[in-house]
């Protein structure tokens, strides 16, 4: 079970990783092809949908690393 919470950690922060350089990657190609203005219109706090669809794709790797914290903390 060590090893299984080491992996879910490891899928974990891998997930995290690859969601964040999607997330910049995506918002560099729009401040690219249409500008800062959108790239501020993007992340204007008042664009609830963006929010919302940034923490859902955020989320799995987050959620993957509360579950090797809670398998290991089942093991011991």
């Amino acid at each position: 079970m060590i090893l299984f919470s080491k992996i879910l950690r490891l899928l974990g922060y891998v997930y995290l990783f690859l969601s964040i350089i999607f997330i910049l990657t995506n918002l560099y190609f729009i401040w690219v092809d249409e500008g800062f203005y959108a790239v501020q219109e993007i992340l204007s706090p008042f664009n609830i949908i963006n929010w919302v669809v940034t923490i859902l794709t955020i989320a799995p790797g987050y959620l993957l690393l509360i579950a090797s914290d809670w398998v290991g903390k089942k093991i011991k």
